[in-house]
């Protein structure tokens, strides 16, 4: 088994598409999307074929966070 990382956005609405870009780490991912924040991060479960079998949020989404 395999775990990748992805915006939260892209889990929702690019991965079936296969346009999600699949990241090794979270570090990864926050280095090169500044959006993770309000996104999420999802952390896929891959078999050897690349097929999830199973996710979770390890940043939850915050669409519409309140401004201070």
């Amino acid at each position: 088994m395999k775990f990748v990382y992805l915006c939260g956005v892209d889990y929702q609405h690019e991965l079936e598409e296969g346009r999600a870009h699949l990241f090794d780490s979270i570090e990864e991912l926050k280095e090169s999307k500044s959006c993770w924040g309000e996104c999420g991060i999802v952390r896929l479960e891959l078999d050897e074929s690349g097929n999830e079998v199973s996710h979770r949020w390890a940043v939850e989404q915050d669409l519409f966070p309140e401004k201070e």
